[in-house]
C-alpha cells in the first residue's frame, strides 16, 4: 500500500491531531468548486496552487459591474466571444476513471477541476474539492497515522463524485454573458459547448479579464485624449519610423515599465500592427509589420 505524508505541525500528537480535525470539519463545509482553494492545497500538501487562482469576491463583483454598466451605456460595446478567448484543448476525464487519475491530472496540470465527458457530451464536472470531501468522508485522510491512502482512490470512480449537470457556456455567446454567469452562479471556469452541446473549450475568470482588457485597450486607441492613447501612438511611430527597437529602450524612452510594454506589444501583434522578435541575447524587440 503505498502513503503520501502529511507534514507534520509539531511534536504534541495529540495538539496536530485536534488542529487537523479542525481543519477537516473546515474543509467538509466548503459547498463547491468555488470554495477556498488554498486553504484545502494548502491542508493536504498534494496539490500546488495555480499563481492567482483565487479571485477576491469583491474583485470580481466589480469588474462584473463596471463592465455592465460600460455596455449598457455605450462607454465601450464588448464584441469579443467566448470562442476568441476560450482554451482549447482541454483535459477532460470519463465518468468510469477512478480517482486517482483524477488527482495525478489535477496535480500534474495545476488546475482545480476537470469536464467529464462521454460520447463528446459533458455531463460533469470533478473538482479537487469533491476529491478532498469525499477522502474525508471515507477515511483516506487518516489523522491517525498522518497519512492519505491513495490506493483507496483508484477504487472509488468520477460519476461517484461528480456534479451532474453543469452549468455550461455557448462558444458565441459574448464575454460579457459569460461574467454575468460566473458572476451570479459563484463558479470560477464554464465548460464551453457548440450548438450540438459538444464540449469544444473552457473559460476562466482569467480569461474573461483578459478579454476584456485586451478590447478596452484596442479601442481606448479609436477615442481621444487618453494617456493610453498617447502613448500607445508614441509606441507605433518610434516602431514605424525606425523599423526595430527594443522593449528596453521602449521602456526608458516613454517612462513605462518593460512588463507593460510587453504586454501592450501582444495585444498589438495579435492585431497585426507590429512583430515581436525574441533573440537568444538581449532585450525582446518590437519591429515594424511587414
Amino acid at each position: 500500500m503505498e502513503f503520501l505524508k502529511i507534514k507534520k505541525t509539531g511534536n504534541d500528537r495529540t495538539k496536530r491531531i485536534e488542529e487537523l480535525e479542525k481543519r477537516i470539519k473546515k474543509i467538509e463545509k466548503i459547498p463547491s468548486e468555488a470554495s477556498d482553494t488554498k486553504k484545502t492545497l494548502e491542508f493536504t500538501g498534494l496539490l500546488k496552487p495555480k499563481k492567482d487562482i483565487e479571485k477576491p469576491e469583491k474583485f470580481l463583483e466589480e469588474v462584473h459591474n463596471v463592465v455592465k454598466e460600460a455596455v449598457e451605456m455605450g462607454t465601450i460595446k464588448i464584441d469579443t466571444t467566448v470562442k476568441d478567448i476560450m482554451s482549447v484543448g482541454v483535459k477532460i476525464v470519463q465518468p468510469e476513471d477512478d480517482l486517482r487519475k483524477v488527482l495525478s491530472i489535477l496535480s500534474e496540470y495545476k488546475i482545480t477541476g476537470l469536464p467529464v465527458v462521454l460520447k463528446d457530451k459533458i455531463v460533469g464536472i470533478v473538482s479537487q474539492s469533491d476529491i478532498i470531501k469525499i477522502m474525508n468522508e471515507r477515511g483516506i485522510i487518516n489523522p491517525e497515522r498522518d497519512v492519505v491512502e491513495l490506493s483507496q482512490l483508484e477504487k472509488l470512480k468520477v460519476n461517484d463524485i461528480m456534479t451532474k449537470n453543469p452549468i455550461v457556456i455557448n462558444q458565441n455567446e459574448k464575454i460579457t454573458d459569460a461574467s454575468d454567469l460566473m458572476y451570479k452562479r459563484d463558479v470560477e471556469r464554464l465548460p464551453v459547448v457548440d450548438d450540438k452541446n459538444n464540449l469544444v473549450g473552457i473559460i476562466t475568470r482569467e480569461d474573461i479579464i483578459r478579454g476584456m482588457t485586451d478590447e478596452f485597450f484596442v479601442k481606448s486607441m479609436q477615442t481621444s485624449g487618453g494617456v493610453i492613447e498617447t502613448n500607445i501612438d508614441k509606441l507605433i511611430n518610434i516602431v514605424e519610423n525606425r523599423g526595430s527597437v527594443t522593449v528596453e529602450s521602449l521602456s526608458k524612452e516613454l517612462g513605462i515599465p518593460p512588463d507593460q510594454i510587453e504586454e501592450w506589444a501582444r495585444i498589438l501583434e495579435e492585431r497585426g500592427m507590429v512583430e515581436i522578435e525574441y533573440p537568444p541575447l538581449g532585450s525582446t524587440k518590437l519591429r515594424k509589420k511587414k
